[in-house]
């Protein structure tokens, strides 16, 4: 919504005014301790590597999704894997097996340092 002029689909949810506030640094006198009103501004050092100049937030990154699979259990697997350096590859969460009951929706906070997230 932000980032959209304060539109969220098509209803207008905040004045675009009001979002240039938010995301405008109000500390010119601090450079590199940008602060929006309530917001970190361009801060990728706190928000994690997968922000950039253009990010508002309060903290790292977290990656939400909803998912239905229908796997041979034990067999294949899917999951969610981060990587520093695009080579090597960790899963951040459990692996989805077997015949999901549906839809379902899936919350994972993302670690520092993580410049690359791929589903496998």
């Amino acid at each position: 919504m932000m980032i959209n002029e304060g539109r969220y689909g098509s209803e207008q949810i905040l004045d675009p005014d009001t979002v240039g506030l938010l995301v405008e640094n109000q500390l010119p006198e601090f450079p590199g301790d940008e602060h929006g009103l309530g917001w970190e501004v361009a801060q990728s050092w706190y928000m994690g590597p997968l922000s950039d100049t253009s990010a508002i937030g309060h903290t790292g990154a977290s990656l939400t999704f909803e998912t239905w699979y229908r796997l041979e259990n034990n067999y294949d697997f899917g999951a969610v894997e981060v990587s520093e350096d695009g080579e090597n590859w960790t899963s951040i969460n459990k692996e989805f097996t077997g015949i999901s009951e549906g839809w379902e929706s899936h919350s994972i906070e993302i670690p520092e340092d993580i410049n690359y997230i791929r589903f496998s």
